[in-house]
């Protein structure tokens, strides 16, 4: 093990010392001498070192960090932090749980029945509370889920906070959620009817009260027969209201990239690819995971792709009229493998000046973020030479702010639910916030306070919402 180094640092810091001589991971222990660590101050692990940080000072115990012990000195409780394993530098937090939600700044309400489940879309209403959907592993049917400002279920909603996708003879599994400026929440997912043993994409709408939305597709539920077999994964608004959706039809290897959309009143849209529904020829080995939609209507869209054991980043921009956009690459798509290995895409999104970021896995315990110019290349001023990289690290989603900074959510093999903070340029500002009491996150959103919310699962049987504010 190396000794962390600082720099800035100032007079009255709180100050962390390591009181014991080393950490235990899997059985083994490094030796460390005493050190004293600085929050707020950069600190960079020479030859290898990576700096782990936890959101509450004095002394603590867990399963990877058995044998060290960290006390606060002048001032009073702050974040603690060792070197661990791994590659980057890193400081102490500048994000913190926000106290006055849920307890600790995190919400972990129980699921009904117990089930095992999988949270996969995360929503802000017009009047600031949260909505989360749950895909149940047990049923056709799902669920979603509404918390107050404060992180309590909401009993306005449903009557207890939690509604159920099963309408009679249509019911959704839900894959993704979003809510419209009217309030009215979107479902899409897995659907079926058990009148017709149809089975595809289905998009639900709610009422701000959880009730079907009478006036969307005839009773709430709209189950095309275009999108037969087709799996949802991600939906987002376009520039003019529209619902886009991307999914897939088919497995591996021969799987074709679905994108779809929708008009307001849950009808597809004609104007769109003809029928509404545009389907990729089979080049790759397409699993149509991610889109977002740019400031001009251009659909982006995010697929794995590669043969066996060699995976890049598969990326396809459409025209509003759903034709492949001829300035996007050389005819649309784009191929993208920036660190010269295996690369799976997890999501994208559209910053401020129309650039996609990429996020995704570069290979076993690495995550990264990749940069791409609005016509298609690298931009090798951000992050080391077009990315970067997030040791330990499996990125699900990703947050961009007004100004750019880019909030990379996901989960850390031994800590659970992970934060990671970039600038604009991808350089890393040293925040890792590890969200207590989670196991992943998977979706988040800014609100108006600027405070990011972040949702996911505490456990197969526990869904979790976490509240940060930057610490001041």
């Amino acid at each position: 093990m190396t000794s962390p180094s600082a720099t800035d640092r100032r007079p009255g810091d709180h100050t962390l010392t390591m009181a014991r001589p080393g950490w235990r991971s899997g059985g083994s222990v490094w030796p460390e001498p005493k050190r004293d660590l600085s929050p707020d101050r950069h600190y960079s692990c020479p030859a290898g070192g990576f700096l782990a940080i936890w959101s509450h000072g004095g002394t603590e115990s867990d399963d990877w960090n058995q044998d060290v012990q960290i006390t606060t000195r002048r001032g009073g409780p702050a974040p603690r932090g060792i070197c661990l394993a791994g590659s980057i530098s890193a400081r102490a937090d500048t994000l913190k749980a926000d106290r006055t939600f849920g307890k600790g700044g995190v919400a972990t309400p129980g699921i009904p029945g117990g089930a095992n489940s999988a949270p996969f879309g995360l929503a802000r209403t017009p009047d600031g509370k949260i909505v989360q959907s749950l895909l149940t592993m047990e049923g056709r049917a799902g669920l979603v889920v509404q918390y107050t400002k404060r992180g309590r279920l909401d009993p306005a909603f449903g009557g207890h906070g939690i509604v159920g996708l099963d309408f009679g003879g249509l019911a959704a599994n839900p894959r993704d959620l979003i809510v419209g400026k009217r309030g009215n929440i979107l479902v899409t997912g897995e659907g079926s009817s058990g009148e017709t043993d149809l089975y595809g994409t289905a998009l639900v709408s709610l009422r701000p009260d959880g009730r079907p939305n009478p006036n969307f597709a005839g009773g709430g539920v709209a189950l095309p027969q275009e999108l037969e077999g087709v799996t949802p994964n991600e939906m987002t608004f376009d520039h003019e209201g529209r619902v886009v959706i991307v999914g897939h039809r088919g497995g591996m290897p021969a799987a074709n990239t679905v994108v779809a959309r929708f008009r307001s009143g849950g009808k597809l849209d004609d104007s769109f690819a003809g029928d509404g529904v545009k389907v990729f020829p089979v080049a790759r080995n397409q699993l149509g995971r991610t889109v977002a939609v740019d400031d001009n209507g251009r659909i982006v869209v995010g697929s794995p792709g590669g043969a066996p054991y060699r995976h890049e980043h598969y990326i396809v921009r459409l025209l509003p009229n759903g034709r492949f956009d001829r300035t996007f690459g050389r005819d649309g798509r784009r191929v993208v493998n920036a660190v010269k290995g295996h690369e799976e895409i997890a999501d994208l999104a559209i910053d401020g000046r129309n650039g996609i970021l990429i996020a995704g896995r570069t290979r076993s315990r690495e995550g990264a973020v990749t940069r791409l110019f609005p016509g298609g290349g690298i931009d090798r001023t951000f992050g080391r030479r077009g990315t970067a990289r997030l040791p330990w690290f499996s990125p699900r989603s990703l947050v961009v702010s007004r100004r750019g900074s880019v909030f990379v959510l996901g989960s850390d093999e031994y800590a659970g639910g992970e934060i990671a903070w970039l600038g604009p340029k991808g350089k890393s500002n040293g925040s890792r916030f590890f969200a207590p009491r989670t196991r992943q996150l998977y979706d988040g959103f800014l609100d108006r306070q600027g405070r990011l919310v972040a949702g996911g699962s505490s456990s197969e049987r526990r869904l979790a919402v976490v509240r940060l504010q930057k610490r001041r």
